[in-house]
C-alpha cells in the first residue's frame, strides 16, 4: 500500500491532541523501501518516533515491548492490510488474534471487527479495527504537528494570518524560501478548513436546538 502522508498527519494531530505520544511503524519492511518512506516523512517534517518493521520477522521489535514493559497503555492503529493484528501478536508473545489477507487489489479486510483489549508484558495493549478515515474535532494537536508552520506564523504580520491572502505571511514567504513544504502547507490548511466548516456546522445545530426550545416554551 501507498503512504498517504495526508492520513497520516491527521492520525499525529489526533494523537497529540488526545495527549499521547503517537509512533509510526511502518510495517513489512522486508518489501523494500521502508527506508525511502521514513526518510520523506522525516524530510517532510514529522518529528516522531518511526519504526520500521516486519511481520515476517518472528522477533517482536525491541523498541514496541518495551513500551509494554515500561507499564504503558499502547494502541495499535491504521488502515486495513497493513499487519496491526500480526503486530500486536508478535509484541504479546502469542497468536491472540486472527490475521488475514490482503486482496489482489492490495486492499486490506477487515480481519479485527472490534477493539480488543490485551494485559502484555506488564502494559495494556489495544488493537483496533482497519479505519478508512480519521475525522479530526479540535485543533489541540495542530501545532504540535506542523511545529514548523506554527514557528514560522509568530512572524506574520497578522496575529489572525490564515497563510492563504494576506500580505506579509511569514508561513507563505517560508514555502517560497523552501523552509517549509509546500504539500504540508497544503495538508495544514486542508485540516484547519475542516476544522473551520465543523465549527460552522456545530454553531448552527445549536442555533436550531435553540430554536426549537423557544419556539415550545412560547
Amino acid at each position: 500500500q501507498e503512504i498517504d502522508e495526508h492520513l497520516i498527519e491527521r492520525y499525529l494531530v489526533t494523537a497529540e491532541g488526545g495527549n499521547t505520544s503517537p509512533i509510526i511503524v511502518i510495517n513489512k519492511s522486508d518489501l523494500g523501501g521502508a527506508e525511502e518512506v521514513r526518510d520523506k516523512l522525516e524530510q517532510r517534517g514529522i518529528r516522531c518516533p518511526i519504526y520500521l518493521v516486519s511481520a515476517k520477522n518472528e522477533k517482536p521489535h525491541r523498541q514496541l515491548v518495551e513500551l509494554l514493559n515500561q507499564g504503558s497503555t499502547v494502541a495499535v492503529t491504521g488502515s486495513s492490510g497493513v499487519g496491526k493484528s500480526t503486530l500486536v501478536n508478535q509484541m504479546v508473545g502469542d497468536v491472540v488474534l486472527a490475521t488475514g489477507a490482503v486482496t489482489s487489489e492490495g486492499s486490506g479486510r477487515h480481519t479485527t471487527v472490534r477493539r480488543e483489549l490485551l494485559l502484555a508484558q506488564g502494559g495494556v495493549l489495544i488493537d483496533t479495527p482497519g479505519l478508512r478515515e480519521v475525522q479530526i474535532w479540535e485543533d489541540l494537536g495542530l501545532e504540535t504537528v506542523f511545529h514548523e508552520i506554527a514557528a514560522a506564523a509568530t512572524k506574520c504580520k497578522f496575529a489572525d494570518c490564515t497563510h492563504r491572502d494576506e500580505p506579509d505571511c511569514a508561513v507563505k514567504q517560508a514555502t517560497t524560501d523552501g523552509d517549509i513544504d509546500l504539500n504540508r502547507l497544503a495538508s495544514y490548511l486542508a485540516l484547519c478548513q475542516e476544522l473551520s466548516d465543523l465549527t460552522d456546522e456545530i454553531d448552527e445545530y445549536q442555533r436550531s436546538q435553540r430554536r426549537r426550545r423557544d419556539a415550545r416554551q412560547n
